[in-house]
């Protein structure tokens, strides 16, 4: 579900406040006389602003919109332009009485990149969007607090001069303002205050939401349907619409595909017809077809059409069969166990600490990204940061409903006591005091000029933050109390020295809570 909402734009310009420390200062030294006087520090303004959008950061919209373009192939205008002309959308777009857009639609339906679309149309249109893309592949970024936190991060960065409605908060509460058990409430004050502010604040300001019904939230949806100024579009009573942009987004990947693998004419316009005529307007079941046309020489590109499966389910069974069957199998599972209880996706350092591996191929980046490509559309490697994603939902639902005995035959709960198992392992072997070579235990994590290269916490800072929820998770044995005393005895400083670094502070606190009560 995809949805946005209409505000006013306004511009305001002031100083921000000064803060004054007392202390003794040399100002001379050496021969004749010396005059003491008090420290003065200046902090300006643009410094606590930027920490306090630094503490409010939970993810960059922008940076997500891209990553999701490019794991989907790209953004065809042809595929989303029916909607501006769409009856509800222009009606959204111009009377004042309707400014709530409702995109509703089955998985696989193109909701997703309908609304990358529309952001970029709107912003063509000299409009301001917000947006959130809810990805429930993500534990990070799965939550309500994570979808306002994301909002109000966008919107101060679109009017920086918002940002006096969070100040006397975050001069208070530091980074607790948006994460203790109060955060959502305290930030719903803040942006029903921005949103009651002066007249045109928030004018051209546009709010987008993907992904609402993918989260289970009954209460949004009883919301939505009560909504009085509701514009409802759902795609599945628009078939014609939808027909027309799946056929264009067919072309598109056909034409891509005939040049790469140098079909002939016959030959394209087969596989055009197959998909065409298979793809129940679904455009991730194009994408998929696709993706396993890309990797057969254009000989076997018609044996490999009569075998392609019919729905979406069918499809992720075959290139689980696929996986299950590689010599990598015992890796493959592993890997997706991992990625699967993980709470966000985790990058090729991280998982090699993470996975039963031998100890050579914990730091072969390589052989990692080898492994991830033979886990088929199940996973995707980013290309700049190595980090492994899910590409689906529809994906994730797959694995989570019917591949648990497969990929976990001893249940969650044990995986969540293995990855804290081999968590603490890898804390252990290391963390140490001082691991950043600091001049001053007192330095600020904003003063450290430079992170050591290579950087001693990289594959372990998944599991620095997290190492806590998965043992909240996994009903643990006394074999896991005994390893998480023994860990807690030896470097239960080292770990908030760590913790301090990556900035996570916030969980520990959750977690001396936790074992308070």
């Amino acid at each position: 579900m995809s949805s946005g909402t209409q505000g006013h734009q306004y511009s305001n310009h002031g100083s921000g406040s000064q803060y004054v420390a007392s202390g003794n200062q040399n100002i001379n030294t050496g021969s004749g006389s010396q005059y003491n006087a008090d420290i003065i520090n200046f902090n300006s303004a643009q410094d606590s602003d930027a920490s306090l959008l630094n503490d409010l950061y939970v993810t960059d919209p922008t940076a997500v919109k891209i990553r999701i373009e490019r794991t989907k192939g790209g953004i065809l205008r042809d595929s989303y332009s029916w909607i501006l002309g769409h009856t509800n959308f222009r009606r959204w777009r111009t009377d004042a009485g309707s400014r709530l857009l409702w995109v509703k639609g089955d998985p696989g339906k193109g909701k997703t990149m309908l609304l990358c679309g529309i952001i970029d149309e709107l912003e063509k249109w000299e409009a301001e969007p917000v947006y959130f893309f809810c990805q429930a592949t993500d534990g990070r970024i799965n939550t309500a607090n994570a979808v306002l936190r994301g909002l109000l991060y966008m919107l101060l960065r679109r009017r920086p001069s918002l940002i006096t409605h969070v100040r006397d908060g975050h001069q208070h509460a530091g980074k607790q303002l948006f994460e203790d058990p109060n955060g959502w409430d305290s930030m719903c004050k803040i942006l029903e205050s921005m949103l009651a502010g002066t007249e045109h604040q928030l004018d051209n300001i546009i709010f987008l939401i993907d992904g609402l019904d993918d989260r289970n939230w009954p209460s949004i949806e009883e919301a939505m349907e009560a909504a009085e100024q509701k514009v409802p579009i759902w795609l599945e009573l628009n078939d014609e619409a939808i027909s027309t942009a799946v056929l264009s987004y067919i072309n598109y990947k056909v034409d891509e595909l005939a040049q790469k693998k140098k079909y002939d004419a016959v030959l394209r316009d087969e596989v055009q017809e197959y998909l065409a005529s298979n793809s129940n307007n679904t455009f991730l079941w194009v994408s998929l077809v696709s993706q396993q046309l890309d990797k057969v020489a254009k000989r076997h590109a018609r044996a490999n059409l009569s075998t392609m499966p019919r729905d979406l389910n069918e499809f992720y069974d075959r290139m689980l069969t696929q996986m299950l069957n590689s010599d990598d199998a015992v890796a493959c599972k592993d890997i997706l166990a991992v990625v699967l209880v993980a709470y966000r996706p985790v990058n090729l350092a991280e998982l090699g600490s993470l996975t039963e591996s031998p100890e050579d191929f914990i730091n072969d980046k390589d052989s990692l990204r080898n492994i991830v490509g033979q886990c088929g559309s199940l996973l995707t490697l980013g290309p700049k940061d190595d980090v492994v994603y899910i590409v689906y939902q529809s994906a994730k639902d797959f694995l989570t409903k019917h591949t648990v005995g497969t990929v976990m035959p001893n249940g969650i709960s044990y995986q969540h006591r293995l990855v804290l198992s081999r968590s603490l392992d890898a804390l252990s072997k290391t963390l140490r005091r001082n691991i950043y070579g600091l001049e001053s235990p007192s330095t600020l994590k904003k003063d450290i000029k430079a992170v050591p290269d290579p950087d001693p916490l990289e594959g372990v800072r998944y599991s620095c933050a997290n190492w806590t929820k998965h043992a909240q998770e996994g009903d643990l044995t006394a074999t896991e109390y005994k390893q998480v005393y023994s860990f807690l005895k030896k470097h239960y400083l080292h770990w908030l020295e760590a913790m301090s670094l990556i900035e996570s502070m916030t969980e520990c606190i959750a977690f001396v809570r936790r074992s308070a009560t």
